[in-house]
């Protein structure tokens, strides 16, 4: 078995496109209502739903050196300035764990997105 789809609801799907598109550096494609990038072996896909409001849904991703992580996190830091006019709060800067570091980011519909990594002693 494996993960094929990442489904997405929102009800601002094109912001949401956009705002994953230009923090992960994916192309987007329109199919239908949705927006489908490729994020790896696997797929994410934005898709309208109007009854979509905060989400409790976290994604976990290990990133392969301490340098990736911090990179990642600059990158995050500005997609948020180039989307001011969507205030998003709760995000988690780059902190210590008993194993490496992680980060926190949230997206537009308050989704968490947590990138770890971690070290190998």
């Amino acid at each position: 078995m494996k993960l094929a789809r990442i489904i997405l609801p929102t009800s601002k799907p094109r912001e949401l496109a956009g705002f994953l598109s230009e923090f992960f550096d994916l192309e987007v494609e329109t199919v239908g209502e949705q927006f489908v990038m490729e994020f790896g072996a696997q797929h994410l896909v934005v898709t309208p739903d109007q009854s979509v409001g905060a989400h409790s849904t976290a994604l976990e991703f290990e990133l392969e050196s301490k340098q990736a992580l911090e990179e990642l996190w600059q990158k995050y830091q500005f997609t948020l300035y180039r989307h001011s006019d969507k205030p998003v709060q709760g995000a988690m800067a780059p902190h210590r764990t008993e194993q490496g570091l992680l980060f926190e980011a949230i997206d537009i519909d308050g989704r968490r997105w947590r990138f770890v990594w971690i070290k190998n002693d």
